[in-house]
């Protein structure tokens, strides 16, 4: 048995680094924009910022659980910016069809570029805060478990470093793989020799969740994670199981 578990939302809450780093990509392509006062977020500034656009960052918040990847994270930002009415997934992924591959992909690779902007800064991991109980079941059941994420793996080397988890590279599968989480479910499950039904797959976005299921993964929503209401409602209803931090023990 093996335990594929993702990391934002999951292990650890980088909703604020997911903000920062999809404004400032954001803001590299509409430099006009009044969000934020039209002014790159950095370490020195962050809070003050973020305490006076609570509007702006109660709004990310709300339309963040659509959200599934670094190109998608910026473009939260032109919804927000553009007053466009977002009320669930399928108007999401219907915006996404008009936007062109090119243009999502230049927003894909600007998100890394401000990430590793932020990331010079010295003290750049306390923006980032752990769920303590995740933190620690990841320690306690290492040799049993897979990183399964979107981030790369550059960051994710230095949060685990950060935040003491000790795993292997090879054992981190990483965006620099695919961003397709079903391809990589079945990369563990050839390389580990391990039947779908023997990979309990942790994760907070719930396409990711729908798209495993359909492997015969055993699926669990981290309800601490990104996802809203809706979201839970929908997956309980597909059988993806719904993982609170109190019941970790019991998966």
């Amino acid at each position: 048995m093996i335990y594929a578990i993702d990391v934002d939302g999951v292990i650890i809450d980088s909703q604020v680094e997911q903000l920062i780093d999809g404004y400032n990509a954001y803001r590299q392509f509409y430099k006009k924009t009044a969000l934020f006062d039209g002014k790159r977020i950095d370490f020195d500034n962050y809070k003050r910022l973020l305490k006076k656009h609570k509007d702006t960052v109660n709004k990310f918040k709300r339309i963040h659980p659509y959200a599934k990847s670094a190109e998608e994270i910026v473009i939260l930002y032109h919804i927000i910016d553009n007053n466009i009415k977002i009320k669930n997934d399928q108007d999401f992924r219907n915006l996404l069809k008009t936007i062109s591959q090119r243009s999502l992909m230049k927003g894909h690779y600007e998100l890394y570029r401000q990430r590793y902007l932020f990331e010079k800064h010295k003290n750049w991991q306390k923006i980032i805060k752990p769920f303590k109980e995740m933190l620690n079941f990841v320690k306690k059941n290492i040799t049993r478990s897979v990183i399964l994420s979107n981030k790369d793996l550059k960051t994710i080397q230095l949060m685990f470093k950060y935040f003491g988890i000790k795993i292997d590279d090879n054992r981190i599968f990483s965006t620099e793989i695919t961003n397709d989480k079903n391809k990589k479910l079945k990369l563990i499950a050839k390389k580990y020799k391990t039947p779908y039904a023997d990979i309990n797959f942790i994760d907070d976005e719930y396409f990711n969740l729908f798209e495993a299921k359909q492997l015969g993964v055993k699926c669990y929503m981290a309800v601490w994670g990104n996802n809203n209401p809706q979201q839970r409602k929908e997956a309980k209803k597909i059988g993806i199981r719904l993982l609170k931090l109190e019941n970790l023990k019991n998966i």
